[in-house]
């Protein structure tokens, strides 16, 4: 194994003698690229940084051509936590406030609900799934998720500060032979990690730190960033949502029309003749012809 930045970065590894796998990440200016376009409380930008490392954790975990969301929903003052991410490991995430979010995260959701959702290209039907919030930490919630679903045994640590977010996931692959007595060892090593080491040290001393007795193979890492899918297409079918009625309403009183992304705070900007080719049938707005 050999040390490399850790920067925006997701690294897989796996024991060589038994059927379990890891995944460490390590969020950097990704994780600041989310928080930026929003003013966020230090509570909320840790959270969304735990909610990003956990979208990149579970993609990387399946094979999918699509979309992945994590969304956390409650009654208290963070009303929602959502991320996303694709194949690509593209992220994207937002959170909403109404009130003063505290570092009991417990507390800041109240009455939540975890949902997972797999939305697959040019598949009609998607794999969603939704379980009541009782834990403490986003991390004991997805697991405890795992835990009731009938999926791979898999175990999350989650942490953030101000500057970066980190995770690591261990998973135990199908097997046919009983490697309950491993899994439950390896289980025990990766709890002793804390939040210093997962978001300072190089994967290669985390390894080294938790597994040093055991064969692990390190693989190549890959890149992650910050991206959104926002567009002027997915814009204009917003307004074509409201009616031509409540359009021209728009207009008449402001203008123009402006639709903002609450992922990237990216403003797009419709005039009267944009919003006048929205409404005949067979023009499309393209990316060329509204103003942004």
């Amino acid at each position: 194994m050999r040390q490399a930045n850790n920067h925006d970065t997701l690294q897989k590894f796996s024991f060589e003698k038994y059927p379990v796998r890891g995944v460490i990440i390590h969020l950097n200016a990704t994780f600041k690229k989310a928080c930026e376009s929003s003013n966020y409380s230090e509570a909320t930008k840790k959270y969304l940084g735990t909610a990003l490392s956990a979208i990149g954790l579970l993609s990387s975990t399946i094979k999918y051509e699509g979309k992945l969301t994590l969304q956390i929903q409650g009654e208290g003052p963070l009303s929602l936590l959502l991320t996303q991410a694709n194949e690509k490991l593209q992220l994207r995430g937002l959170a909403h406030e109404k009130g003063k979010v505290t570092s009991s995260f417990k507390k800041s959701i109240v009455k939540g609900t975890l949902l997972i959702n797999i939305d697959l290209k040019d598949a009609k039907n998607r794999y969603q799934a939704v379980t009541e919030l009782k834990q403490e930490t986003l991390a004991e919630a997805i697991n405890h998720y795992f835990m009731q679903s009938e999926q791979l045994p898999t175990k999350l640590w989650l942490f953030a500060n101000k500057n970066s977010a980190a995770g690591l996931l261990i998973q135990k692959m199908p097997s046919q032979e009983a490697e309950s007595e491993f899994w439950e060892h390896i289980v025990m090593l990766a709890e002793t990690i804390t939040a210093k080491e997962l978001l300072s040290l190089s994967n290669y001393q985390i390894i080294n730190r938790l597994f040093h007795e055991e064969a692990v193979r390190l693989f190549e890492q890959d890149p992650v960033c910050f991206k959104c899918s926002c567009s002027n297409e997915k814009m204009a079918a917003i307004i074509i949502q409201l009616g031509e009625k409540e359009a021209e309403e728009i207009l008449a009183e402001q203008g123009e029309i402006t639709a903002t992304c609450d992922f990237c705070n990216r403003i797009y900007r419709f005039d009267k003749v944009d919003v006048a080719k929205l409404f005949t049938r067979g023009n499309i707005i393209t990316d060329n012809e509204t103003k942004q």
